[in-house]
C-alpha cells in the first residue's frame, strides 16, 4: 500500500479498477469452487452468487467516521442527505451508504430500497436498523424498473390492486447503478415516470470519460475499454465503464426536467464520475 501511495494521482486513477476487477473475479472463481465441491455441479446462478460475495467483500460494512472519505465517496453524503418525503433508493446493495440518510432523516417519510439481490438484503437490513432511518426503510426485491417496483409494492400492499407506481416519489437516488442497468434510456423513463411533478432524481454515477473535452483524457477512455475487453462487466454484476450515463439523463430534457444540475469529477480517472440532480417538470 505504500508503494500505491507514492504513485502519481493520474496513475492511481487508470489501476484503482483493476483491483476492483480483481476482487470480483476472485469471489467469481471461490464460488465456482465451492459450487464444485457441495455437488459437483456449477451453480445456476453463479454470477448472481459471485457478485453479492464480492459487493459484501468490498462494500459490506458503513465506513467508519474517524476516516476521512476519498474519491467518488465523498459525493455521496451531500447526495443522500437531500432526500426527502418518499424516498426509492435504486440498489442500496448491502446499505453500507444508508447512514448517510441520518441528516435528512426528519424529513423523510417512507424509503424503499429497491435491491435485486436478494443475498444482500440481510445485511442492507442490518445496516439500515443502525441508522436514524431504520424504521423506515423498507427493503423490495425489485430491479429498476418501474413494471418491477410496481409489482412488488403491490404484493406488500403498498399500492391498490391495478395501480402503477406512477407519481409516487418524492425522491430517487442513484447511486453506482445506472452503469449496469440493461436497458437505460428505457431505465431513466421509467424513474421520471415514478417522480412525483417537482420530485427530484439525485446521482452519482460514473460515466463514459469525456475524452473529448478538455476535462477528460484519451489515456483513461482507452483503459476503459481495455478494462471491458478483460470481462469487466462479466465479473462486474453487467456493469460498463463505457456508458455515457450523462448523455442519457440530460435527452429530452427540455419536455422531462424543470432543471437539470450535473457536475463532473474525476475527468482524468478511468473511474470518471457525475453527480448531481434532476427536477421534474411540475
Amino acid at each position: 500500500m505504500a508503494l500505491l501511495e507514492m504513485l502519481p494521482s493520474f496513475v492511481l486513477g487508470l489501476i484503482d479498477p483493476g483491483f476492483i476487477l480483481y476482487y470480483a473475479v476472485e469471489a467469481y472463481i471461490q464460488t465456482l469452487l465451492i459450487g464444485l465441491r457441495e455437488d459437483g455441479t456449477i451453480p445456476s446462478d453463479l454470477r448472481g452468487r459471485a457478485f453479492g460475495k464480492f459487493w459484501t467483500k468490498i462494500s459490506g460494512a458503513p465506513p467508519d467516521p474517524a476516516v476521512a472519505l476519498v474519491g467518488s465517496a465523498t459525493l455521496v453524503p451531500s447526495t443522500f442527505a437531500q432526500a426527502q418525503g418518499t424516498v426509492l433508493e435504486i440498489g442500496p446493495g448491502s446499505g453500507n451508504q444508508t447512514l448517510y440518510y441520518n441528516p435528512a432523516a426528519a424529513q423523510i417519510k417512507t424509503i424503499y430500497g429497491a435491491e435485486p439481490a436478494n443475498e444482500l438484503h440481510k445485511l442492507l437490513r442490518k445496516n439500515a436498523d443502525s441508522t436514524k432511518v431504520g424504521p423506515k426503510y423498507r427493503i423490495i426485491g425489485a430491479d429498476a424498473t418501474k413494471a418491477s417496483i410496481t409489482r412488488e409494492l403491490l404484493k406488500d400492499k403498498v399500492l391498490e390492486p391495478g395501480a402503477l407506481a406512477n407519481n409516487m416519489f418524492d425522491t430517487i437516488i442513484c447511486v453506482r447503478v445506472l452503469c449496469s442497468v440493461p436497458n437505460l434510456e428505457g431505465t431513466i423513463s421509467d424513474l421520471h415516470a415514478m417522480l412525483k411533478p417537482g420530485g427530484k432524481l439525485l446521482v452519482v454515477e460514473h460515466t463514459a470519460n469525456a475524452w473529448r473535452t478538455t476535462k477528460g483524457s484519451v489515456i483513461a477512455r482507452l483503459v476503459q475499454t481495455v478494462y471491458m475487453l478483460l470481462g469487466w462487466s462479466y465479473f462486474v454484476g453487467d456493469c460498463s465503464l463505457t456508458r455515457n450515463i450523462e448523455q442519457m439523463l440530460r435527452k429530452n430534457t427540455s419536455e422531462r426536467w424543470e432543471t437539470v444540475s450535473i457536475e463532473r469529477h474525476f475527468g482524468k480517472a478511468v473511474l470518471t464520475y457525475i453527480s448531481g440532480s434532476l427536477v421534474k417538470k411540475s
